[in-house]
């Protein structure tokens, strides 16, 4: 469990802001969203006022593709992001079943991303 004062400043020091649907964003240059960091607890947003006084056992980290950014890269951004987060909470970074996030899996998921960007037009 992290302190939500422990989290918010993990968020923050890896470039997330709190913002629209009350979660976390990392914005793209233009702007919109690249991926978004929402609690693991139901309904999933933060209140950012009461954050500090919360314990967190979890987030999770999504991505809405195509985005600004080709879906591959992005991808890596939110990659980078979870190991980075995971760090910094002495967390770990799991698949969306739970368990731990392996090299083949990740591979997998990269897989089949670089196949959704290589399907959308202009490609």
């Amino acid at each position: 469990r992290w302190s939500g004062a422990q989290l918010m400043a993990a968020l923050e020091l890896h470039g997330l802001a709190f913002g629209r649907y009350q979660v976390f964003h990392r914005k793209h240059v233009d702007g919109r969203s690249l991926f978004c960091v929402a609690s693991l607890i139901e309904p999933g947003t933060f209140d950012v006022a009461g954050m500090a006084e919360t314990e967190f056992r979890g987030v999770t980290l999504f991505a809405v593709l195509p985005g600004p950014m080709e879906p591959l890269a992005t991808l890596d951004e939110l990659y980078g992001t979870a190991r980075g987060l995971a760090e910094a909470l002495s967390g770990m970074v799991q698949d969306a079943k739970g368990m731990p996030l392996s090299p083949q899996r990740a591979a997998a998921l990269r897989e089949d991303v670089a196949r959704f960007q290589a399907s959308l037009p202009g490609n």
